[in-house]
């Protein structure tokens, strides 16, 4: 999955993503958008990226990097015309408390 930010927009809600090479980068906000896609049971549109959405991926990156959680590689399967691209996170990722805050508003939550 592609990242829902640039490396120089993330930078703007948290100042040390700017520090970090352009690789690294993009890995972390990779990951983090995956995360956040995750907790909120939905992916986003590029116009449902709101201010709130946009920090909590932020926060989500460098809370990751500063753990010293490496993001896995992406994953890549592909059957007939369908192709999906994966990337695995440790499995003691969690979102920071913020952040579960900031989206609590982007969730769907599925009953039954």
């Amino acid at each position: 999955m592609a990242a829902y930010l640039s490396q120089s927009e993330a930078a703007t809600y948290v100042e040390s993503v700017s520090t970090w090479s352009a690789s690294a980068a993009s890995s972390y906000l990779s990951a983090a958008s995956s995360m956040v896609d995750q907790y909120c049971g939905r992916t986003f549109a590029s116009v449902d990226l709101t201010a709130d959405v946009k920090l909590a991926i932020a926060l989500t990156a460098a809370s990751l990097k500063n753990n010293g959680q490496n993001p896995a590689p992406l994953q890549m399967e592909r059957i007939g015309d369908y192709s999906a691209t994966y990337q695995v996170l440790n499995s003691g990722s969690v979102l920071p408390a913020l952040v579960t805050q900031l989206l609590q508003p982007y969730r769907v939550l599925v009953m039954g």
